[in-house]
């Protein structure tokens, strides 16, 4: 610990300039006796002492155990001519506040010579806000902002853990997965708000028929997922056929309309046998399905037949084949604006699959289980090339299309992806700077040095990279450092309420600045009104996405521009 020397010599008592008084940190000095003999004004806000009161205190005595222990005996050891490493750098410790508070702050010491004197200069900065702030990200990582449950990851996570409870203590539990029946008719007809609505009144509903001890989350738009504590199918099966009672005879006010609804549920029971958590949601979620196809609005058991699992995969094997192979897969996109010039520059690419009826099917009805049976790198697959062959048909046409294009986190890890871009690319001649492939934030930290494995071979190869969905997994700045991303998505949940919220403004001002100085374009999503839009180009986001600048429209508007 090198310490600083101050010229012209003063006396060691003399207070530091008003420029140290003026400082938001607090600032306090401490001679060899570990006494302080100056504090300037802020550390009156994090101590709860006046400054004038702390000269003549041992330093120690503002520190809560253990630290106070701690920084005793290393002032201790420094007066005596150590160099303890615990004054050498900084950390964070907790203070004891004058009204019995405790706070955490990032504390700081370091040596000063004052002519023949030796002194200690303690900066500690107030970390309350932070620590706020964090625990407001860390809410958001685990519950769903709209219905304020548990989310998929967080959801899975405490499955996860109940199951690894069971196969030790041999407690007992079922999943049931319920999904609302055609609650894309009420969005599209009501409006999103109206959706918004019945998915928060569905959720006090379910919440309102299960016990204290039971598990409830959101695990897509429209599906909700209970874990019943010792509940063994029969149980469960009256617990699921209860709630889809409860929801049919329900009348929701949705726009001065009185809307009546229904819900299919399929169960699973966890029993003696051994079973991941993940399997266990992807039985639930299959079932439940399977109550969709047999006409909705009713319960299905998963049956625990030894042969179940791989004649699931199987089907779902066949109609992945069959979808891209019969052009039931239905390609989307939605417009991105750029914030300087007003101009449509690139599109995001969105999957759905046709349904038997005709109708499209959402994402969240076959992607989460193609994800579950290892099939979604071949769906990953099949979207790159098609976004690849749609860009050189523009091209062919003199036309300038950029893509991007989303990627799961399983094909992060898959090389036959990376081959077959590579190909294409040779294969279509375009320019690979036209594809950016969106990673989400998730995946990113589940897997970091695969995350950035996968992202330096797609910009080697001279395509963009997008960090999708960013905040909703409680990241931190440390995955904007390391990783090799061209573009930041910032999640919704900072966008929806940005022209009303100052902490979201704070944040997304902060990750603007982050990018800018790393070259990272921001694009912001789920834009949905002109307030929004102002604040984000106040803020100095780049681009912008969502209902207000455009909504999902056929990829065969894209196919027949303008000349």
């Amino acid at each position: 610990m090198e310490p600083t020397t101050l010229s012209p010599p003063n006396d060691a008592a003399q207070k530091p300039t008003h420029v140290v008084d003026a400082l938001k940190d607090a600032v306090v000095i401490i001679d060899t006796s570990g006494n302080v003999t100056f504090a300037n004004t802020a550390a009156e806000q994090v101590f709860d002492r006046p400054p004038s009161s702390m000269p003549g205190n041992p330093f120690s005595s503002l520190l809560a155990e253990p630290f106070q222990a701690q920084y005793a005996e290393a002032i201790q050891r420094w007066a005596g001519g150590d160099e303890p490493e615990l004054l050498a750098g900084g950390g964070e410790v907790v203070c004891q506040r004058a009204d019995g508070e405790t706070v955490a702050v990032e504390l700081t010491v370091n040596e000063m010579l004052d002519g023949e004197n030796r002194l200690l200069v303690a900066v500690a900065r107030d970390m309350r806000a932070q620590k706020k702030a964090e625990a407001r990200l860390r809410h958001q990582a685990e519950h769903d902002a709209l219905t304020g449950l548990p989310n998929r990851t967080s959801f899975e996570q405490i499955l996860t853990r109940h199951v690894e409870y069971a196969a030790r203590y041999g407690n007992s539990g079922s999943v049931v997965a319920m999904g609302i029946d055609n609650f894309k008719y009420v969005n599209d007809t009501l409006g999103h708000e109206a959706g918004d609505q019945l998915l928060k009144e569905i959720a006090g509903l379910i919440k309102g028929r299960l016990r204290n001890t039971d598990i409830l989350g959101r695990l897509s738009g429209d599906v909700f997922a209970a874990l019943l504590h010792g509940a063994g199918a029969t149980k469960a099966t009256e617990v699921a056929e209860g709630v889809v009672q409860l929801i049919q005879s329900h009348t929701f006010a949705l726009n001065g309309e009185g809307v009546r609804v229904t819900m299919s549920a399929g169960l699973t029971a966890l029993q003696e046998r051994p079973v991941t958590g993940a399997e266990l949601l992807a039985e639930a979620d299959i079932a439940m399905y399977q109550a969709k196809e047999e006409g909705r609005n009713k319960v299905v058991v998963f049956e625990q037949d030894g042969r179940e699992g791989i004649e699931t995969k199987r089907i779902w094997s066949e109609r992945i084949r069959q979808a891209t192979e019969r052009g039931l897969f239905v390609l989307v996109c939605q417009p991105i604006m750029d914030l300087k010039t007003d101009q449509v520059t690139h599109y995001e690419l969105l999957l759905r699959m046709r349904g038997e009826d005709g109708g499209l099917v959402p994402p969240g009805a076959f992607l989460a289980t193609a994800e579950r049976f290892g099939l979604i790198q071949g769906v990953d697959r099949w979207v790159a090339q098609q976004a690849m062959r749609l860009i050189a048909a523009h091209k062919q046409k003199g036309h300038d299309l950029v893509l991007g294009v989303n990627v799961s986190g399983k094909t992060t890890d898959d090389a036959d992806f990376l081959l077959q871009v590579e190909k294409e690319l040779q294969k279509t001649g375009i320019d690979p700077g036209n594809l950016i492939f969106e990673i989400t934030e998730s995946t990113a930290v589940n897997d970091i040095d695969q995350a950035r494995l996968f992202a330096e071979t797609l910009l080697g190869f001279g395509c963009k990279v997008a960090l999708d969905d960013f905040g909703a997994g409680f990241a931190s700045f440390f995955y904007l450092k390391h990783l090799p991303f061209t573009h930041l998505k910032i999640d919704g949940e900072f966008v929806k309420e940005l022209a009303r919220a100052p902490i979201d403004q704070l944040i997304v001002k902060s990750l603007v600045d982050v990018c800018k100085g790393r070259r990272i374009h921001t694009v912001a999503e789920f834009v949905e009104d002109k307030d929004t839009l102002d604040a984000l180009k106040r803020l100095g986001v780049d681009y912008a996405q969502g209902y207000y600048l455009g909504r999902p429209a056929p990829i065969a508007e894209l196919q027949a521009p303008s000349e």
